[in-house]
């Protein structure tokens, strides 16, 4: 397994290497039909709906590509080891499409894309809802997902009005939820005969 992976990234590396110029594919095109004008007639411009958009840069992209974790990987087929291992090499062209997908406030039609897996809720099933859909996005929208909720999301938040909300947050659990439900209800039994839920 190790030396699958390690041979992947050399290949990746000395692809890298003989073609460094992003260029080089439009050198040695020679395709006679070949006409730049009409490129322009599917090229849509897109506006910056943010103004206020900070971009990422490449050393931060490389370090959450670094920290991707075992996980499924969605329709586009790219195994999270891809990401951990080539995050260097990667970081540049994930930044960019990262940059502009949060700049112009559009996703890519492929992250909306899952791969759906019906996982049995009951012993017995007899309908459709005896079952819970298990969605796998693809992995670039994972990321793009939690860089969204870091970013933006979170510190949107009002921490004052959410002080018994446990998602989208660092230690929410339902297990921090229980802990707290449980506390609260000891403090209302200690002056009352009952409490309601």
């Amino acid at each position: 397994m190790f030396t699958k992976l390690l041979i992947t990234c050399l290949i990746f590396c000395i692809i890298k290497l003989l073609y460094p110029s992003p260029g080089h594919f439009a050198a040695i095109a020679t395709d006679h039909l070949y006409n730049p004008r009409d490129v322009f007639q599917y090229y849509a411009v897109q506006q910056d709906v943010n103004q206020d958009f900070h971009p990422l840069f490449e050393y931060e992209t490389a370090q959450l590509l670094s920290e991707v974790r075992h996980t499924s990987f969605g329709l586009d087929d790219l195994p999270y080891w891809l990401f951990q291992k080539c995050s260097f090499e990667l970081a540049g062209f994930v930044t960019s499409i990262l940059n502009k997908s949060f700049s112009t406030g559009t996703v890519p039609s492929q992250w909306l894309t899952a791969e759906v897996t019906p996982v049995l809720k009951k012993s017995n099933p007899t309908e459709l809802s005896d079952y819970r859909p298990i969605s796998v996005t693809p992995i670039m929208s994972r990321l793009a997902e939690k860089i969204f909720v870091q970013q933006w999301l979170r510190p949107a938040l009002p921490t004052e009005l959410l002080k018994d909300q446990y998602a989208l947050r660092p230690a929410g659990s339902t297990c921090c939820a229980m802990v707290d439900f449980i506390h609260h209800s000891t403090l209302m039994l200690e002056n009352n005969s009952y409490i309601r839920c």
